[in-house]
C-alpha cells in the first residue's frame, strides 16, 4: 500500500510523540505557521483543505477566518486529537485520509499544509491528486523544510549523536521525510509534472525554539524522545545512551538563551496554482 511506512510511523510512536509535545511543537513551529497563514490570506468565502493537519493547529487558525476547513491526515491518532480540539467548531471537519490516494471533490479554493507534504511515497501522484481537490482558480500554499545544512535544529543534535552511535537515515532528499522537498528545482519539477502552474518558492528563515522553550535538559529530553533520538538510541545500552545524550547536551549548550535552546531554521514557502492562466499576484 502507498505510504504504509508513514501510516505506521504517524499512527504509532511518532504520532503519539506529537500529541505528548503538542504545545512545544506549536511554539517551535510558530514562526513558520504564521508565515504560512499570512501567505494563504484566507477569506470567509473560501473553502480550505489542510493536508497533513496533525493535531489541528494550522487547521483551527485557518478556521478563524475561512468559511470551512477540512483537515486530513494519515494518522487516526492525530486525527482523533484534532477532532477533540475542533469540537464545537461548525466550520471544521477532520478525517483520516491518505492525501496521495483519497478521492476529493473539486470543491476547495485553497490547500494549505504546515510541514505535511514531505512524506509521500510518490509526490507526483500525491500532488496530482491534490490538484483535483481544487476549483479551477484554486491554489496551494504550503511550507516545507529547506536542506538539512540550513536547519541547525536537526543538524546539530544529529551530528552530536553520530559521534557515539550510527545515525542511519536523516531523510535523503529523494525519500519521504522532513527534507524530501528541500531542493527548489525538484519541487518545481514535481509540481509541474503534476499539472500545477505559476509555482514560486520563497525562503523563510527563523530561529527554532527546540521543544518550544525551557531548559537545556528539556531540549535534550525532547531530542531523545523525538524521531531522531528514538531511531538512533533504540535498543542501545544505557551507558551508550548516556554518552550520546551528553554529546547532545554539549552541542546544544552554546545555543541556550533566555527563551530556551534556539537554533537556525530555514523553510520554503511554496505557492502554486491549479489553473493554467497568467501569473496571479500573491497576496
Amino acid at each position: 500500500m502507498p505510504n504504509a511506512a508513514q501510516a505506521e510511523r504517524w499512527g504509532g510512536a511518532g504520532g503519539q510523540h506529537w500529541i505528548d509535545f503538542e504545545a512545544g511543537y506549536d511554539r517551535q513551529l510558530e514562526p513558520f505557521g504564521i508565515a504560512l497563514l499570512d501567505a494563504a490570506a484566507l477569506r470567509p468565502d473560501q473553502r480550505v483543505l489542510d493536508v497533513g493537519c496533525g493535531t489541528g493547529t494550522a487547521l483551527l487558525t485557518a478556521a478563524d477566518t475561512a468559511g470551512f476547513v477540512l483537515g486530513v491526515d494519515i494518522s487516526p491518532r492525530l486525527v482523533a486529537r484534532a477532532q477533540v480540539r475542533a469540537a464545537g467548531r461548525t466550520n471544521v471537519e477532520v478525517r483520516v485520509a491518505d492525501a496521495q490516494t483519497a478521492t476529493f471533490e473539486p470543491a476547495f479554493d485553497v490547500i494549505i499544509s504546515r510541514f505535511g507534504l514531505m512524506f509521500f511515497d510518490d509526490p507526483r501522484a500525491a500532488f496530482a491528486n491534490l490538484r483535483g481537490a481544487l476549483l479551477p482558480e484554486g491554489r496551494l500554499v504550503a511550507i516545507c523544510w529547506q536542506a538539512l545544512d540550513r536547519n541547525d535544529w536537526m543538524r546539530i543534535p544529529g551530528e552530536a549523536l553520530s559521534t557515539v552511535v550510527p545515525l542511519g537515515d536523516l531523510a535523503e532528499p529523494d525519500q519521504p521525510g522532513p527534507f524530501s522537498l528541500a531542493d527548489p528545482a525538484e519541487v518545481e519539477a514535481i509540481l509541474t509534472d503534476a499539472g500545477w502552474h505559476d509555482t514560486r518558492l520563497d525562503p523563510v528563515d527563523a530561529p527554532v525554539l527546540l521543544s518550544g522553550g525551557g531548559s537545556l535538559e528539556d531540549a535534550v529530553g525532547f531530542v531523545r524522545r523525538g524521531s531522531l533520538g528514538r531511531s538512533a538510541l533504540g535498543g542501545v545500552a544505557s551507558d551508550v545512551e548516556a554518552t550520546a545524550l551528553a554529546a547532545v547536551r554539549d552541542a546544544l549548550a552554546p545555543f541556550q538563551t533566555s527563551r530556551g535552546v534556539e537554533l537556525a531554521g530555514a523553510a520554503w514557502l511554496v505557492h502554486t496554482h491549479a489553473g493554467s492562466g497568467t501569473r496571479r499576484p500573491h497576496r
